[in-house]
Order: structure tokens, then C-alpha cells, then sequence
């Protein structure tokens, strides 16, 4: 709880909300470099645990879901 209350004053917000930003963020790269992975095994492959959920967090975090950014960048 400390170590929560540390890491909250530095950023200004929670280990658990960073850590789904930067998953989000390199799943965001993947598709970029990859566009034409298959987004189920792309949520795997970042531990999203399907790609409902995955989807949920990418239009949370990054207010897009990941087909539209994938047809942005085609």
C-alpha cells in the first residue's frame, strides 16, 4: 500500500492504471507494425484475458477501438 501511495504522488495515478496505458500503448504498436494480426491473438499476446476486454480498455485509454485505429493506419 506504501509502495501504491509512492508511485500515485509521482505520476498521479494508480500501478495498475499505468500498467493498462503501457499495455494499451504496445498493443497500439503491435497493430502498427502488424496490421494484420488477428486482434484475439493479439489481446493474448497482452494478457488481456479476450478481445471484448481489450477492446474495452482501448476505447477507455486511447478513446479508439482497435479495428478503427487499424483502418486509420491502413
Amino acid at each position: 500500500r506504501q509502495l501504491e501511495r509512492q508511485f500515485k504522488s509521482f505520476p498521479g495515478m494508480s500501478p495498475k492504471y499505468y500498467q493498462q496505458i503501457q499495455r494499451v500503448k504496445q498493443a497500439l504498436e503491435d497493430i502498427k507494425n502488424r496490421p494484420d494480426t488477428d486482434l484475439v491473438e493479439l489481446a493474448l499476446e497482452h494478457e488481456f484475458s479476450d478481445q471484448a476486454h481489450m477492446t474495452r480498455e482501448f476505447k477507455r485509454i486511447a478513446r479508439i477501438t482497435p479495428n478503427q485505429y487499424r483502418r486509420l493506419i491502413k
